[in-house]
């Protein structure tokens, strides 16, 4: 039995795929801050699910809780998602005016999913943001880093 770690897994995409991973019958260590949540998934998917608290924030604390979980699926695992973000689908991160290409998580998870299954190193999710991508590789540097990086580097470029 395939077993698989997932970091950020309480809600949007990374709850999305715990479901995917189970449906396809891999047994899920759940990580992530809100317990309440943990606890639902768990109750919800099932028996292949194993959950951890875990605040990323706290390193020490957060590898030792790792260790535990990865312990609790029996010592070892094929695949450790980090779900952590902010990448335009439709979760409580991502709430705001003006947001444009947003999916739904079940959406991402699926398209994750795939790459995954394919090996991919890279997914974009919707894989209309490969196009935009593409573009962005064609701008010189200066002009990418003016669109897109933070106030105090722009402020850094001569």
């Amino acid at each position: 039995m395939k077993r698989i770690i997932m970091v950020g897994a309480t809600s949007g995409i990374g709850r999305a795929l715990a479901s995917l991973y189970v449906a396809e019958g891999w047994t899920v260590g759940l990580c992530g801050r809100r317990t309440s949540l943990l606890d639902e998934l768990r109750n919800t998917l099932g028996s292949a699910v194993r959950v951890q608290p875990m605040d990323i924030a706290d390193t020490m604390e957060a590898r030792q809780r790792f260790d535990d979980l990865v312990s609790d699926l029996g010592g070892g695992v094929d695949l450790v998602i980090i779900s952590a973000g902010t990448g335009f689908v439709d979760t409580d991160m991502a709430k705001g005016d003006g947001l444009f290409w947003v999916c739904s998580p079940e959406k991402a998870a699926r398209q994750i999913y795939r790459a995954l299954e394919k090996r991919k190193k890279v997914v974009y999710v919707t894989r209309r943001w490969r196009m935009f991508a593409m573009l962005l590789r064609l701008l010189p540097e200066r002009v990418y880093r003016a669109l897109l990086c933070s106030s105090q580097e722009k402020r850094s470029i001569p």
